[in-house]
């Protein structure tokens, strides 16, 4: 049994609704209770507990993503191109070649991400090596979509001038938009950095989810866990858990480090350190993108 209590000087429980001094009491991956603080003396007895005064405990986010691409970002590649890449790796490099972005996703407070590709194969590689939500973001150019597995946070369509066809979600001059034209949280063919130039960062990602067929991702009793925690102790977002509520919600865009990242039972980032991420790894990713690029 996981039991993590969260406390912070603010809890943003959703797009509207902030604790002053709250508290999250996550239990086998499921958010069991949250309010003001103190919390119930039970609570204070978890096997972990995260957060403190000068955090912001905030929902995490749900982006579209090609992680595989973060090498070729600086390129713009079409959807095209991209699938090029994917179908001359290994399942293997692919995976490796994707954590560099995966790495930068969770650090932005991404907890679950709909990433592009042709196979679930590829993200259950992932989500093995790296942790987190994974669903699948098909190109409507390669034809009907593979079965969804049971793990899988859901499915969708994604088109641009390259790649036409019945899409939910379409690449339009460097914006991904929805078929009814509003903008979602998407980190694809741009700095994966990108949230500093966004507002209302958690309305796209939530536009995201409800094509998905998801709810919103908030702090709710009986919802699987997807929490972020801030620290605000410091600049650039120093005293921000001090600020009107209005200006708290910029946290997603404010430069914030990010602490933790929990999702459901795994403790993904702690410390400002991702926990299955490692310098090994990002050595090896050197190696492979530099053999990929004297191939462009």
């Amino acid at each position: 049994m996981v039991e993590i209590l969260i406390t912070g000087s603010r809890v943003i429980v959703n797009e509207e609704e902030i604790i002053k001094d709250g508290y999250v009491f996550v239990k086998n991956g499921t958010i069991e209770d949250f309010g003001q603080q103190p919390p119930p003396e039970d609570y204070t007895y978890a096997s972990l507990v995260l957060g403190g005064e000068g955090r912001i405990v905030a929902p995490g986010l749900t982006a579209l993503a090609s992680p595989i691409s973060y090498v070729l970002r600086f390129y713009r590649p079409s959807i095209r191109r991209r699938i090029e890449l994917l179908k001359t790796l290994t399942l293997s490099e692919r995976a490796l070649l994707s954590l560099a972005g995966i790495y930068e996703l969770h650090l932005s407070g991404v907890t679950t991400m709909i990433i592009e590709g042709i196979d679930y194969g590829y993200l259950a590689k992932i989500k093995d090596m790296a942790g987190g939500n994974y669903g699948l973001a098909f190109p409507s150019c390669e034809g009907e979509p593979p079965e969804k597995p049971e793990w899988s946070v859901g499915m969708l369509r994604i088109a641009d001038r390259s790649c036409m066809g019945r899409a939910d979600v379409v690449e339009k001059e460097e914006l991904w938009l929805s078929s009814e034209g509003s903008k979602v949280l998407s980190f694809i063919n741009k700095s994966f950095w990108n949230l500093h130039g966004m507002h209302d960062v958690l309305r796209g990602s939530n536009r995201l989810r409800r094509i998905l067929g998801l709810g919103d991702v908030s702090i709710r009793r009986k919802a699987s866990a997807e929490v972020i925690i801030y620290d605000v102790r410091r600049p650039p977002a120093m005293l921000l858990d001090m600020a009107p509520n209005r200006e708290i919600m910029s946290i997603y865009s404010s430069g914030a480090r990010i602490e933790s990242v929990i999702v459901g039972e795994d403790v993904l980032v702690d410390g400002g350190e991702h926990l299955y991420i490692v310098d090994k790894q990002f050595k090896d990713i050197r190696k492979l993108i530099s053999r990929i690029l004297q191939n462009i």
